[in-house]
């Protein structure tokens, strides 16, 4: 029974009129009805019976209304979770992000994004993201805005953008669908990353391309349901979009203590094996120093002579490590990226490898918050089913023993306490067997 409800209030008026009834000295007693008419008590009887019955019912009404009331409240609560998790993710690229709706209007933006555009935050609601562009780009963002929409997966667009008025900087836009569930997959938004980098970069150096497409595949790894798959696919991601990596792993934790592990590819597996093994290497000093740490070949690197002894007989000789760094600015794992030939991870590799660290913290940490979230729902709702099975014994214990609510709920607590079991077992029991186990 829902406490303080219509259907309450109103079995207890029943039990208050059967019990007058009760009182009666005969069942033909008569009872006044005002302007001098009686009512025979047989027949108010049978008034009160179907009063009882009408509180019954509404009772299991409200019941299972609650009941939906509480569900909707959970989906509500994991949605805004949800929520929570993608802004995280957005809010904390170290890049400009823009958030418009499928005609091109400016939603919000983070920091960054309004530092590029000369404005306040707030000033970017409502306005057209054409206005910070040149005429002749207008075009391109319009085309790859049309791309998304239609559900190309990222669309890419090489623009000027900058404050009203001025010429702009030129920078690569990746637009990236923000899809809602609850309405078969339509994409409502546009989420739009910036790099200040010109579409061509000069040899050895990331194109903006390159940015694109390995930010892409790993936000998409960001999808994860937890930390243990998330780990695995930033590790496959990694691997595929780091010019000349052939694996590619991810500790979380220091070395000799880690909490979380993944690895992707045979070399990768046996590189953290050796270095562990070792007790020294590129992954420890990443961590340890806070800093990249690269040994472009391994077998000729002197500052591991344990790990250059083991490598000497196979495996990676070219090996990346990059920190990943907490917000404030502590060391939380190591991103290790590993090639088979020496000298394979140039330049772009460790720049790429190093602003992909940086994404994956970002995702691990907002992954962390979402799992978080997700056990307190869960928590939440093994709460309101135990609320509401003890609840629903407690108005039978009402019915069965005729006690008010205050007396019924002592007498679950006595049973619980007596059979050292729990509250919500005892409920359970007293549901089953109508009362049995209590009466």
């Amino acid at each position: 029974m829902v406490p303080g409800s219509a259907s309450e209030e109103l079995l207890e008026l029943v039990e208050g009129l059967r019990q007058h009834l009760e009182a009666l000295p005969t069942p033909t007693s008569a009872v006044p009805a005002g302007d001098g008419e009686v009512v025979p008590s047989q027949v108010l009887a049978s008034a009160v019976e179907l009063m009882g019955v009408a509180a019954e019912e509404l009772r299991v009404t409200e019941e299972a209304l609650h009941a939906e009331q509480e569900k909707l409240r959970r989906t509500l609560h994991a949605h805004r979770a949800e929520d929570r998790r993608r802004t995280a993710v957005w809010d904390a690229l170290p890049v400009p992000v823009l958030v418009t709706d499928v005609s091109g209007a400016l939603l919000e933006g983070n920091g960054e994004a309004a530092a590029l555009l000369g404005v306040d935050a707030d000033a970017l609601q409502r306005t057209p993201l054409a206005r910070y562009l040149p005429l002749e780009d207008r075009r391109a963002v319009r085309d790859a805005l049309s791309d998304v929409v239609r559900g190309v997966p990222a669309a890419r667009a090489a623009v000027r953008l900058g404050p009203t008025g001025r010429p702009g900087t030129v920078v690569a836009l990746l637009g990236l669908p923000d899809r809602r569930a609850d309405d078969g997959g339509t994409v409502h938004r546009v989420r739009w990353l910036v790099f200040p980098r010109p579409s061509a970069a000069p040899e050895g150096r990331p194109s903006g391309a390159d940015w694109l497409t390995a930010t892409a595949a790993l936000l998409d790894a960001g999808s994860a349901a937890d930390t243990e798959h998330l780990l695995r696919r930033i590790v496959v991601q990694v691997t595929r979009v780091i010019p000349g990596s052939d694996g590619a792993a991810l500790a979380i934790g220091p070395p000799g203590d880690v909490t979380a592990f993944a690895a992707h590819g045979s070399l990768a597996l046996a590189g953290d094996g050796a270095q562990a093994a070792a007790g020294e290497g590129p992954t420890a000093e990443a961590y340890r120093t806070g800093r990249p740490c690269h040994a472009a070949d391994l077998r000729a690197d002197g500052r591991w002579p344990r790990l250059t002894r083991a490598v000497t007989r196979g495996g990676a000789r070219d090996v990346l490590a990059v920190p990943i760094t907490t917000p404030d600015g502590a060391t939380a794992g190591v991103l290790t990226v590993y090639a088979d030939a020496a000298g394979s991870l140039a330049r772009s590799a460790v720049e790429l490898s190093t602003w992909l660290a940086a994404v994956a913290g970002t995702l691990l940490r907002a992954t962390a918050e979402h799992e978080r979230l997700l056990g307190v729902a869960e928590q939440l709702g093994r709460a309101l089913d135990t609320r509401g099975l003890i609840e629903q014994a407690r108005g039978i214990v009402m019915a069965t023993c005729s006690v008010d609510a205050d007396e019924a709920l002592g007498i679950l607590r006595r049973a619980s306490s007596t059979g050292n079991r729990r509250m919500a077992d005892i409920a359970r029991e007293v549901i089953d067997t109508r009362g049995g186990v209590i009466g």
